[in-house]
């Protein structure tokens, strides 16, 4: 997938390494070679992904270095430096080489002399493969055929759970061991706690890393790499009321009487809304070790590309973003499931759209709820039939509902996307029946996306329905992309 993927700009004032340069990189990158230093300026240098330099330190050159490059383009790009001068004859570091740690963005330095020796090219190439993809924060993917989502929703911690909630990760683990089922990603789509209670979150996370320890043969504290595959969104059930109920009451001070609440008369502004979101950024800073959840509270999406390798973009868009103490209610009138609110800003994505690569929307709301008989109903269902026709939507995977619905096209006149986009229900994991849609068990969902050279060609959704303490697939569907 790759290949496909990241360019990388060469640059070498010498041609007869360039062959050397494609048998390294092109397995990798799709790549480009400048020898005519007369070429390159900061544009042209700042469309690649990758940049790599060879410098020759025994020639004067001083009009032309890597570090003159880094220096006056300020670069961020990630860069390699290549030289075959490095260390002196007499075995001393040159100097040159003690000015490297000053340059952040440069992720290795390779001798030229270790070029070409037997299997040294192949071990240089996935060297400065690795290299890049942890600086970039990028998964380094898998070699299966498929790709394994574990799809749960609606755990809604401190509310009433089923009498065989207790322990229920582990024995879904085992299930899935026992089945050979080896999910690549957890996804959780929304309504992790009950009221957005800083306690509710605290006993979500130490269940959610008992399962991603369980899961994924883990000893000890989960790793970085291992916490960002877990992929969450928040659910309305995830946002604390409480905080934003203070626009619409005042607190006032008694005298001879008790102090109270009395409720504002003049016209509502929504000054405090977001603090509702509070408790849960902390909780998904803390599990998923990512402080760009900070960010999540001025934007309605954010792009999750972590996963190119793999094949995956995740798409999160928080369905709960304008919700208030007013409107938390699925009131046709005030329904917070709005996207017509949304400013461009607050739905821009920073993506690549790429072939071969499968685009998953992961949001708690299903996609009918954004067109509800609303006044700005037509106009939100707009917006949406947008976001997955821009960003090329395959997948949808979602919760809310509490039940179980089988997976679906959207079948949608928006545009292509939209005709075809699976969409995925996941019914409630841990609640009590009674707060299940009637007749409604509970269950989990396991998506498979399969691979056929390199790409992915089709999405397997098997549903698992829990009654007591038994597990059992109740449904398979399978789809072509």
């Amino acid at each position: 997938m790759s290949k496909t993927i990241f360019k990388v700009l060469v640059i070498d004032d010498e041609a007869t390494r360039n062959k050397t340069y494609e048998e390294v990189l092109s397995n990798k990158f799709d790549i480009e070679i400048i020898n005519d230093i007369n070429n390159i300026t900061k544009k042209k240098v700042m469309q690649f992904d990758l940049l790599v330099i060879d410098i020759c330190l025994s020639k004067n050159v001083e009009s032309f270095t890597a570090f003159k490059i880094l220096d006056e383009y300020k670069l961020t790009l990630p860069t390699v430096l290549v030289s075959g001068e490095w260390i002196k004859e007499n075995g001393e570091p040159n100097e040159f080489i003690l000015r490297v740690p000053n340059y952040k963005n440069v992720i290795k330095v390779v001798s030229w002399n270790e070029f070409n020796k037997e299997g040294s090219n192949k071990r240089i190439s996935e060297e400065i493969f690795y290299e890049f993809c942890k600086n970039r924060n990028i998964a380094m993917g898998n070699n299966s055929d498929k790709s394994v989502i574990l799809h749960l929703s609606d755990l809604q911690f401190g509310g009433e759970l089923a009498g065989t909630a207790c322990n229920d990760n582990s024995r879904m683990v085992s299930f899935l061991n026992e089945n050979s089922i080896s999910p690549d990603f957890i996804v959780i789509t929304g309504d992790i706690a009950d009221k957005g209670k800083k306690e509710e979150f605290e006993a979500a996370i130490n269940w959610i890393e008992q399962l991603a320890k369980e899961l994924w043969s883990i000893e000890g504290e989960l790793q970085y790499q291992d916490r960002q595959r877990i992929i969450i969104v928040p659910g309305n059930h995830d946002y604390d009321i409480s905080v934003s109920s203070s626009d619409i009451f005042k607190f006032v001070f008694g005298s001879s009487e008790k102090d109270k609440f009395e409720k504002i008369t003049s016209t509502i502004e929504f000054k405090h809304q977001k603090l509702g979101f509070s408790n849960f950024i902390e909780f998904a800073c803390d599990l998923t070790g990512e402080d760009k959840w900070f960010r999540y509270l001025d934007k309605g999406i954010k792009t999750n590309d972590r996963f190119i390798n793999f094949g995956i973009n995740f798409f999160e868009l928080n369905s709960v973003y304008k919700i208030t103490s007013r409107n938390c209610e699925n009131r046709f009138d005030g329904f917070y499931c709005d996207l017509s609110n949304y400013g461009d800003a607050e739905l821009k994505c920073n993506k690549k759209n790429v072939d071969g690569v499968i685009n998953i929307l992961i949001m708690h709301n299903p996609p009918e709820d954004f067109r509800k008989s609303t006044s700005r109903g037509e106009k939100s269902w707009n917006i949406f039939q947008m976001l997955v026709q821009d960003n090329k939507i395959n997948l949808c995977l979602y919760g809310h509902t509490h039940d179980f619905k089988l997976a679906y096209q959207l079948k949608d006149n928006g545009g292509d996307y939209c005709k075809k986009m699976v969409c995925v229900p996941a019914p409630s994991f841990r609640l009590a029946a009674a707060s299940r849609t009637e007749d409604a068990s509970r269950g989990f969902n396991i998506i498979e996306m399969q691979k056929s050279n390199g790409k992915y060609k089709g999405i397997k959704i098997k549903n698992y329905e829990i009654k007591k303490a038994s597990i059992r697939e109740c449904n398979e569907d399978t789809f072509e992309l």
